[in-house]
């Protein structure tokens, strides 16, 4: 090969990869581009445009697949897409699909993975366990049924998942999940997800999808500068650590640690300034 042909292949090399380069940058969404995204979003949930919104919000999250991930961000993406489904359009049946589909995004990162097994768990719960016990349907008497039962299920253990209180804990999640599901906007509406966050932490035999982490995040999203918060906080902080934690030690991944930094702020500030993108409770 002489100079001139060699010379020719390095430049066409050179074109070529530029072209490369050129083209991934042409996939891959700018900042600016996914803000508007969320931006568009928001505006179309204040226009009570929810399908909307949904849809942008998907796409948002296709968009910033491979994107570098704010770990609060992602949670609170992922969340509204959740409360669309089930608070908004209570259709169990469609977020299940979705979660369940979103579980095979092979760019998710472990805390996004971890949400959004949450989340599955809660749509599962709400699909199964909607139902009123016994014909109660009361608020009052589900709150005070269920919280009943988880004292005594707490009072009961001797140790962390002490599977004595098994019984106890199965009837008080019988009335405090109808009681999250139905009455979202009840004063107790806190207590009642924390202490489901606590049950289903303490049930490891029923724990498949971490739901616990839904209840617990819920309870410090909604109510931060709190003494609730700061309890959900610890036992979410607790409960992470403890599931990445194996015979070579704690492995908790990055993005659960940046995440928990973020939730640790929420759980005490004064005057929250939190990026929900669905106003609702």
């Amino acid at each position: 090969m002489n100079k001139v042909n060699f010379a020719l292949l390095i430049f066409l090399s050179i074109i070529s990869i530029n072209i490369s380069f050129a083209k991934q940058r042409s996939t891959t969404p700018t900042n600016k581009q996914l803000q508007y995204l969320l931006d568009k979003a928001k505006l179309e949930t204040s226009r009570g445009s929810y399908d909307t919104a949904l849809k942008l919000l998907i796409d948002y999250r296709k968009a910033s697949s491979k994107s570098k991930k704010n770990p609060l961000m992602s949670f609170y993406v992922i969340e509204s897409i959740g409360r669309i489904y089930l608070r908004i359009k209570q259709d169990p049946d469609a977020a299940i699909k979705f979660f369940s589909e979103a579980l095979n995004d092979t760019n998710l990162t472990d805390s996004e993975f971890d949400i959004i097994r949450a989340w599955l768990g809660r749509a599962k719960e709400w699909k199964e366990l909607s139902m009123f016990p016994k014909n109660i349907n009361d608020p009052k008497k589900l709150f005070e049924l269920g919280r009943k039962y988880y004292e005594h299920g707490i009072n009961s253990q001797k140790y962390s998942m002490d599977v004595s209180a098994s019984a106890d804990f199965s009837l008080a999640s019988n009335y405090l999940i109808p009681f999250t599901i139905h009455f979202d906007s009840d004063p107790n509406i806190g207590e009642a997800l924390f202490m489901m966050g606590e049950i289903r932490r303490r049930s490891w035999h029923i724990n498949d999808y971490w739901v616990e982490n839904f209840y617990l995040m819920e309870v410090i999203r909604r109510f931060p500068n709190t003494e609730l918060a700061t309890k959900a906080y610890h036992a979410l902080y607790e409960d992470v650590h403890f599931g990445y934690t194996g015979s070579s030690g704690d492995n908790t991944p990055e993005s659960w640690v940046e995440l928990l930094k973020e939730f640790e702020i929420l759980s005490k500030i004064k005057t929250p300034s939190i990026p929900t993108i669905i106003k609702l409770n």
